[in-house]
């Protein structure tokens, strides 16, 4: 039992305490509630700072080349000398183009793509963009098979589906609209005068730097740019004499010779042979092999056997025919993009202003926070972050 004074004194201060109509309750509760809402944007904003600090996007500077001729080479000359590189805590600089190209999607439309070539496949920046969080579904070719002469393309997820795909069927090669005027005479289906020249795929991402939609090799760019001998026209007779095919791994070899088989004439059925024939630039991120189709005296047979074996073996159990793009050497005008990547994220903000404001050359171009080119980033996370922080700050 309770006793009465108790219940008095009970009664009397749970009046005050609680106010009229439990207002003072109420506040209490919108206190408590005002600071648990606090403690979550500030474990949020915590959380946020940290993916963003461990991000390695948020390393690179992307410049944009605005200069004239000698300054550009001037300060590309600058940037590769060793004290620069000690002095703003940057490890690795690369000279890149962006263009946009032209790609088939499976169902025959075409669409087209801002597409940055960089200057070397094998560079951090492609590390980190092939890092596991990155890569869709494990689609990612070994980072080690990167070469500079490849013509295989990164492409988005975005990208991805455009052409037709999902993350249950990312194709090996996806092809690309190629200009190949009178290519149809050899047998190659064209549209307005394009072909569908397959070029491998190296990986699918979920998000590429600067907003595009496909990385590729500035090899790549160099061989679209060269008018004079553009290897990706399949207007080429050598081209289709040749009978090379990607054989996914899932298939095998015994199973692309029965194909093949079938699709010989009888009259060659003792006269061919399939050899492996391995080409670093076509490699793609889908295991298998690459095999070449040999006819005896192939150069005095004529041109439409090879058509005919070709159409025949089709795309039969996932193989791709390819070709074997003869690229030759092309002077390109300069870069269009300087990237940066930074060893310390404190040198950044040092170091565009000292670009833009003390160099001794003439530097019109803009340098911008790679940071800020990230797909996935939320303007208004960063909006809430900030004022998380400015109101801690405060009390």
């Amino acid at each position: 039992m309770i006793p009465e004074y108790l219940k008095l004194l009970i009664r009397r201060e749970s009046r005050d305490v609680l106010g009229r109509g439990w207002v003072n309750l109420w506040l209490l509760m919108v206190m408590l509630f005002a600071m648990y809402l606090a403690i979550a944007f500030s474990n949020g904003s915590m959380s946020y700072l940290d993916v963003k600090m461990n991000d390695p996007f948020t390393n690179w500077v992307n410049i944009t080349n605005g200069f004239g001729s000698s300054h550009f080479d001037e300060f590309v000359d600058r940037l590769g000398k060793e004290d620069t590189k000690k002095r703003f805590h940057f490890d690795d600089v690369q000279l890149d183009y962006s263009s946009s190209k032209n790609f088939r999607a499976r169902n025959g439309n075409v669409y087209t793509f801002d597409t940055r070539f960089f200057e070397r496949p094998n560079s951090s920046l492609v590390q980190a963009i092939l890092d596991d969080e990155n890569v869709v579904d494990g689609a990612s070719i070994p980072f080690e098979y990167l070469t500079e002469r490849t013509y295989g393309f990164i492409i988005s997820r975005d990208a991805l589906k455009k052409l037709g795909y999902d993350e249950k069927e990312i194709p090996a090669y996806i092809d690309f609209h190629s200009y190949s005027i009178g290519a149809d005479t050899l047998g190659v289906k064209l549209d307005d005068g394009f072909a569908a020249a397959p070029v491998p795929v190296l990986a699918v991402v979920d998000r590429l730097p600067d907003n595009k939609d496909v990385i590729g090799a500035k090899y790549f760019f160099e061989q679209y740019q060269n008018s004079y001998d553009y290897p990706l026209n399949l207007n080429n007779p050598d081209y289709q004499r040749s009978l090379l095919y990607y054989v996914p791994e899932e298939l095998g070899e015994e199973e692309f010779a029965a194909i093949v088989s079938r699709a010989v004439p009888d009259s060659l059925s003792n006269a061919y042979m399939i050899a492996p024939n391995e080409k670093d630039g076509l490699k793609s991120w889908h295991p298998g092999t690459m095999c070449s189709v040999y006819l005896d005296n192939e150069n005095t047979l004529p041109l439409q056997v090879f058509i005919d074996i070709a159409a025949a073996i089709g795309k039969e159990g996932g193989v791709e025919r390819l070709y074997d793009y003869s690229g030759r050497d092309y002077t390109l005008p300069e870069s269009q993009y300087l990237s940066v990547n930074f060893i310390s994220l404190d040198s950044k903000p040092i170091f565009c202003k000292v670009c833009m404001y003390e160099s001794n050359c003439v530097l019109p171009f803009i340098c911008v926070p790679s940071g800020n080119l990230i797909t996935r980033e939320r303007p208004y996370a960063r909006f809430v972050a900030s004022s998380v922080l400015v109101v801690f700050s405060l009390g």
